[in-house]
C-alpha cells in the first residue's frame, strides 16, 4: 500500500512544495481497540492499523481500503485543518463569552468568571469536529483511487464499514464507526468515485 499511496499522494500534491508523501505504514501492536489512524511522528507521516481491526477484516481488499482511507487524511491535510478550526472555534467562543461578561459587568449584573475559559474549550472542541465527516468522505474518495492503484477492489474493501458495529467502546468512547459518516454515504462515495475512475477521470489536485 505504501508505494501506491505515495504515487497518488505525489500526483495530488504536485503543486505543494516539499510535501512529504513517504509514509511509514505498520501495525500498532499496543492498541487494544479496532482502529486505524494517520498522524505525524517527529514531523514524518505515519499510518497505523491495530491488530484487533486487522484480525476483524475479511479480505485483503478491506485492509487495503482502511489503509488507503488513512492516506487520504494525509493528502487532504486534515490534521492541519482541524487544528486551525479548533483555534478559530476557541477564539470565537472565547470572544463571545468575554463580550457577554463585559456587558454584564457594565450593567452591574453578575457574570461568570469561568465563562471565557469554558467557552474556549467548547469552541475548540466544536471547531475540531466541524467538518470531520466531510474529511472522512474526502478520504474515502482519495482512498478509492489509492486502493485501485494498488490493485485492490475499493468497493469490496469499503464493505468493511457496512458491517453493523457499536458506535461506542466499553469505556464509553466513540469507536471507529462512531466517528465516521453513515455507511450508505461512504459506500455511495466509493461507488461514485469508481464510476469516475472507470470513465477515465483523473484525480484532482487537492
Amino acid at each position: 500500500m505504501a508505494p501506491a499511496g505515495k504515487k497518488v499522494c505525489e500526483a495530488a500534491t504536485a503543486d505543494r512544495e516539499d510535501f512529504n508523501c513517504s509514509v511509514d505504514v505498520g501495525i500498532d501492536t499496543k492498541m487494544k481497540e479496532r482502529n486505524a489512524y494517520f498522524t505525524h511522528v517527529n514531523g514524518d507521516p505515519v499510518i497505523r492499523i491495530s491488530m484487533p481491526l486487522l484480525m476483524d477484516t475479511q479480505s485483503d481488499d478491506e485492509v487495503a481500503f482502511v489503509l488507503s482511507h488513512e492516506f487520504g487524511h494525509l493528502i487532504g491535510r486534515h490534521i492541519e485543518k482541524q487544528e486551525q478550526q479548533a483555534v478559530a472555534g476557541a477564539l470565537i467562543m472565547g470572544a463571545l463569552a468575554a463580550y457577554a461578561n463585559a456587558n454584564a459587568a457594565a450593567a452591574g449584573q453578575y457574570y461568570d468568571p469561568n465563562a471565557v475559559s469554558r467557552n474556549v474549550e467548547i469552541g475548540a472542541a466544536l471547531g475540531s469536529i466541524a467538518y470531520s465527516q466531510t474529511y472522512e468522505l474526502e478520504s474515502d474518495t482519495l482512498g478509492t483511487y489509492i486502493a485501485k492503484t494498488a490493485g485492490y477492489d475499493p468497493v469490496k474493501g469499503a464493505q468493511y464499514f457496512a458491517r453493523p458495529e457499536d458506535v461506542r467502546t466499553e469505556a464509553g468512547n466513540l469507536s471507529f464507526w462512531g466517528t465516521h459518516p453513515p455507511d450508505e454515504k461512504r459506500l455511495a462515495t466509493v461507488l461514485a468515485t469508481m464510476r469516475e475512475i472507470e470513465a477515465g477521470g483523473g484525480l484532482q489536485q487537492k
